[in-house]
């Protein structure tokens, strides 16, 4: 059950890094993209942030519930504890953007033209959300790291 739970928490994290990535890629070439107007713009990003505050949550909260099982076996592992806090900010970071940020920025992306303050929020959620997407890049790479135990197991056929 460990591993499948370790499996699992490698996965969601990794999965919303790629995720969240090409979220990313796929939002700045459409605000980019000359035929669309501002009210396109505007239903894209509608449209498409629920299901990215949706999926995010989701996959952290599940990596985060996975990595706290490996733990209950694992208690000494300093660097499944700072993973496990990494992914645990993250959530923190898209708990307090979704609240305090995307929702301002809803109502303002609503109206024609944009307030003056969109664009201050919309930086403050970028600098959050590449700061959880960091700590979930940092805590991936601590998930995916080679066990102790994979280590000391002998090679099949190694007679030592």
């Amino acid at each position: 059950m460990n591993r499948f739970c370790w499996i699992l928490a490698r996965f969601l994290t990794s999965t919303w890094v790629g995720t969240a990535t090409l979220f990313v890629i796929t939002g700045i070439r459409e605000v980019r993209y000359p035929e669309f107007d501002s009210a396109t713009k505007s239903a894209l990003a509608n449209i498409r942030f629920p299901a990215f505050y949706a999926f995010g949550m989701t996959a952290l909260v599940l990596a985060a519930v996975f990595a706290s099982f490996c733990l209950k076996d694992r208690r000494g592992s300093r660097l499944l504890k700072l993973a496990l806090g990494l992914i645990l900010f993250s959530i923190g970071l898209m708990v307090a953007d979704l609240i305090w940020i995307y929702g301002p920025l809803v109502e303002m992306n609503l109206m024609d033209p944009h307030p003056a303050a969109f664009q201050a929020y919309h930086k403050w959620s970028m600098y959050i959300n590449f700061a959880g997407l960091a700590c979930t890049l940092a805590a991936a790479v601590l998930l995916c790291r080679p066990l102790e135990s994979d280590n000391e197991r002998p090679v099949a056929g190694n007679t030592e």
